[in-house]
This record gives C-alpha cells, sequence and structure tokens, in this order.
C-alpha cells in the first residue's frame, strides 16, 4: 500500500516538476515577439487542419474568455502595474525583464485558452474514439472471464505510465509554444484520445475477472 501511495506521489511530482519548468522557462526567457508569432502561425495551422469558420469559432471562444479572464477581471490591469516607467535612474534593469514576464504570463495564457477552446472543438469525435475502445476492452474482459488466465500486471503499470504520458502531454500541450508548429499539432487532442482509448481499452480487457 505504501508502494502505491509513493508511487502516486512520484507521478504527481514529476508532472508538476514538467509544467513548472517549462512555464519557468517560458515565462522568463521567451521573447514576446516571437512568442506572439508563434500564436499567428499556430491559429494559421489551425485553420489549415479545420475549416475557416470552425477557426473562427475556436478563436472567438478563446477572446472571450480572455477578455472574461484577463481583461474585465483587472487581472491584466494588475500585472501591468509592475512595469510601469517610475522616472527613476536605471529602471530599465528591472523593467525589461518584468514587461517580458507580463506580456508573456498574458500570451501563454490565450494560447492555454486557444488550445482549450480546441479540445472542445474535437470533443465529440474524441469521445466517441474513447468510448469504442472501452466498449472493446469491456467485450475482451467478457471473454477471458471463461479463460483460465490470470489478469496480466505488465499491462497495468504500462497503463499506469502511459497515463502519466498523457496527462504530462496534454500539460506540455496546454503551456508549451509552438516551437516545431506544423498542421500536425492542431490534431494533438485526437491523438490523445487514440491513446487514451488504447489505454482504457488495455486496463478493461486485462482487469481482474471478478471486479
Amino acid at each position: 500500500m505504501d508502494g502505491v501511495v509513493e508511487s502516486k506521489t512520484l507521478h504527481g511530482r514529476l508532472i508538476l516538476a514538467v509544467g513548472a519548468l517549462i512555464s519557468i522557462y517560458v515565462l522568463i526567457f521567451m521573447q514576446p515577439q516571437e512568442h506572439n508569432e508563434m500564436l499567428r502561425k499556430e491559429i494559421s495551422n489551425i485553420e489549415k487542419a479545420i475549416s475557416t469558420e470552425a477557426t473562427m469559432v475556436v478563436v472567438f471562444r478563446a477572446k472571450g474568455w480572455y477578455e472574461a479572464t484577463m481583461v474585465k477581471s483587472g487581472l491584466a490591469a494588475f500585472i501591468d502595474q509592475y512595469h510601469q516607467d517610475t522616472g527613476l535612474k536605471g529602471d530599465l534593469l528591472w523593467r525589461t525583464p518584468l514587461t517580458r514576464i507580463s506580456q508573456n504570463i498574458k500570451t501563454i495564457w490565450y494560447q492555454c485558452l486557444l488550445r482549450l477552446s480546441l479540445l472542445i472543438f474535437w470533443f465529440w469525435m474524441a469521445i466517441g474514439l474513447i468510448a469504442a475502445s472501452a466498449v472493446d476492452g469491456l467485450m475482451q474482459r467478457k471473454i477471458k472471464q471463461h479463460e483460465f488466465t490470470a489478469p496480466s500486471t505488465g499491462y497495468f503499470r504500462l497503463a499506469l505510465w502511459s497515463g502519466i504520458l498523457v496527462i504530462i502531454l496534454l500539460e506540455l500541450y496546454c503551456v508549451t509554444p509552438a516551437f516545431f508548429s506544423n498542421e500536425l499539432f492542431p490534431l494533438f487532442p485526437l491523438f490523445a484520445a487514440v491513446i487514451i482509448g488504447w489505454l482504457l481499452k488495455t486496463t478493461l480487457a486485462n482487469s481482474a475477472k471478478n471486479m
């Protein structure tokens, strides 16, 4: 039991560490102009992957969320006050990095909202893939109930670590700029759905005969 708890704690720390490292790099070292250009290319690639009309829905939905959470809430003004010109000598030494960080905070937040909006676009197709995999896994389990074989714990370990990998990939998908932006990037939610479906099918098919 202690080993299971320790393993879950390790997985949680791994997920948090990956997200924290990526976020720190983006916020502190990423140039806002470069970040914004990547975001524009990503939107262009979304349009190529789906359609102009669907892209407009995705973008305007993300824009509405951004205005509600960042602008109307006053959060943007709160962030901006920390890099205003004070007129003091040498204030550029701290204002320049703070300006970069504040701009990156707003850009990465819009990026997260854009990708969440895209996840909603793919939601029903992804749910269909996952549901079909779950049904397949249950059918395989039903067949194995009549076999004199023991469930494989190796599959469970594989499914567990693969599940952690999916969570990390989803985390990276939300916070990582599209350094290697291409037309396949907007299809990531579908790739994640395929992996999740496989994990679910494998776990159900190799679970204990009596649940």
